[in-house]
């Protein structure tokens, strides 16, 4: 796993990760992803963690985090899951009807660590996912 010197002078992690929508229901457009990218915020707060990078296709999510050596990413994960669903579910009342089990994301997900020779293949992926995402 790759540190890095963060915000706060602490070493940090940076993670890689790529969040499917459950069922691949194509439901990421503008405000859903803003209210995602703000659910994220509050939760990296809570974590001291920092978003570095998140990019949004129709039917996935990538994100680069930085965050502390101590906190396990799937607890960042698991809380991410948790809390963005519910606040779609506040904010997108016919979201309900499509996930029926309350749950916005698949159970999957892809979390790696970063180090400096993968650093610019991420940044380069996600330069094109950017980019096919328009």
């Amino acid at each position: 796993m790759s540190s890095v010197r963060g915000f706060d002078n602490k070493d940090r992690l940076l993670f890689h990760c790529i969040f499917p929508v459950r069922y691949k229901y194509q439901i990421l457009n503008g405000k859903i992803v803003k209210c995602i990218h703000e659910a994220l915020e509050q939760i990296c707060e809570e974590f001291n963690a920092k978003v570095l990078h998140m990019v949004a296709r129709k039917d996935h999510l990538y994100i680069v985090i930085s965050t502390k050596k101590e906190i396990p990413p799937n607890e960042l994960v698991n809380k991410f899951y948790s809390f963005s669903s519910d606040i779609l579910f506040d904010r997108y009342p016919h979201l309900k009807r499509r996930y029926w089990d309350h749950q916005v994301w698949a159970d999957n997900y892809l979390c790696t660590s970063e180090c400096d020779s993968t650093k610019k293949l991420i940044n380069s992926y996600l330069a094109r996912q950017l980019k096919t995402a328009k």
